[in-house]
């Protein structure tokens, strides 16, 4: 009988395969286990791995840009990539932390961007403090951003004015307290106004007789300085009738409306007091009509049946 030890016995080695290694089938199971800064390297090695990790797509809904002067912020499901400036760049995910040495902070989240919003259709830009022109230079060097839905927090309308043309065709825009609207002839100028879905204008408020310059969208909310009957006509006669048209929120001060009015624009022989609802027949669609108090004012809404 032949005798034996362990040191005679055959060891297994273990051998480290790395993704590029690994059939598609398997690579592709590795990466949905990723979280999302280690896909975001992952993208970087090679074109195979950068095809693979855009297939796959990051796992979220929207996401929040927040600037501020040495810190970017992107937040996602409660979780958040933040970029920060110290002679090189800090990238910091879950109590991780990549440092990036030679790199503009800027540049960088402006890349990372970008690979996300492949697969995320809502996109919120939150203005904290002041880098805007920094923020203006560093989209410069990018193509087109696409995105679906864009909002822009505490941004000046000037602002707005020069960020829209980086973002390439979103269905719907929202500006969050923009300030004096005097530039709004500017930005009804801009493609991305022209070719939206959805617009809506919160915190600020709009001269009355621009209103028709948003009848061209399925949707929109705004607030406007007066409420005249002329308003509640053109509404009536312009924006029902058109067939893109879905739904609208108009919010006023009641000391400038006169909700009564306006019912009896759309019902002549209206009795009621100055909240109501009630349905409207044009020769070709059906709507619910709809005036009520909301903060010290009225919010008007027309919903297409």
């Amino acid at each position: 009988m032949l005798a034996t030890n362990r040191d005679d016995q055959c060891q297994v080695k273990t051998k480290k395969v790395s993704l590029l290694e690994m059939p598609l089938e398997v690579a592709n199971l590795v990466l949905e286990k990723l979280e999302l800064i280690d896909l975001l390297r992952a993208r970087k090695v090679c074109t195979a791995l950068r095809t693979a990790v855009d297939k796959l797509g990051p796992r979220f809904d929207a996401i929040c840009l927040t600037l501020r002067k040495e810190t970017l912020k992107l937040q996602f499901d409660e979780n958040m990539i933040s970029y920060t400036v110290n002679n090189s760049t800090a990238v910091s995910y879950q109590n991780r932390k990549i440092l990036i040495k030679g790199e503009n902070f800027m540049k960088i989240m402006l890349k990372d961007l970008k690979i996300i919003l492949k697969h995320v259709e809502k996109l919120e830009i939150v203005n904290q403090e002041d880098i805007i022109s920094n923020f203006i230079e560093a989209l410069k060097t990018e193509v087109y951003i696409q995105v679906k839905h864009i909002s822009f927090w505490k941004f000046p309308l000037k602002t707005v004015i020069l960020l829209l043309p980086f973002f390439n065709a979103p269905e719907q825009i929202i500006l969050w307290s923009p300030g004096l609207l005097d530039r709004f002839e500017d930005l009804i100028n801009l493609e991305q106004w022209k070719i939206a879905k959805r617009m809506h204008i919160y915190d600020s408020v709009l001269i009355s007789r621009h209103i028709v310059h948003l009848f061209h969208y399925e949707e929109f909310g705004i607030v406007i300085t007066d409420f005249p009957s002329q308003v509640a006509v053109q509404i009536r006669d312009d924006l029902m009738r058109r067939s893109t048209f879905q739904r609208c929120n108009i919010f006023c001060c009641e000391s400038k409306s006169d909700p009564i009015g306006i019912a009896k624009i759309f019902q002549p022989d209206y009795t009621g007091g100055s909240y109501f609802e009630f349905e409207y027949s044009d020769d070709i669609n059906s709507f619910v009509v709809n005036c009520e108090y909301y903060r010290e004012g009225i919010k008007f809404s027309v919903r297409k049946c």
